[in-house]
């Protein structure tokens, strides 16, 4: 029993992954999506115990992903949010079996947003597409 267990969680806290990402990144290029997933698995290895241990724990943490801060799903119904959403949970599989494109970063945003004051400790690793990723 314990083993259905332990899989159904690691298969709820791939799809909520997924999720995040695509609520995050839906719209951008795989390499974003594959970046975002990097950064969500990151944070479940930090040594320094900032984040928690679990997928599901850092998606749902308080104001750290679009996907619980904000209003409903703009969900369209198209065929291109399904297949965004195939790429997401690919991308999250991907990242789990070590592939990361941002060499460890731990955080994210948009270019067109400025970088937030106090991110100032941070060091800023990698861009890809219209997104910067940082470490630290």
């Amino acid at each position: 029993m314990r083993d259905l267990e332990a899989a159904l969680v690691t298969t709820c806290d791939e799809l909520l992954a997924a999720l995040a990402i695509w609520r995050e990144a839906r719209g951008e290029p795989y390499q974003v999506k594959l970046a975002v997933a990097a950064v969500i698995v990151n944070r479940t290895h930090d040594m320094d115990n900032r984040w928690p241990k679990t997928l599901h724990r850092v998606v749902l943490q308080p104001r750290q992903f679009k996907l619980f801060n904000t209003g409903p799903f703009p969900y369209d119904g198209s065929g291109a949010d399904w297949l965004a959403f195939q790429d997401c949970k690919k991308a999250v599989a991907e990242a789990l079996a070590g592939s990361d494109p941002t060499g460890g970063a731990t955080h994210y945003h948009d270019v067109s947003i400025d970088t937030p004051a106090s991110w100032v400790r941070f060091d800023h690793v990698k861009t890809i597409g219209r997104v910067k990723f940082f470490s630290g």
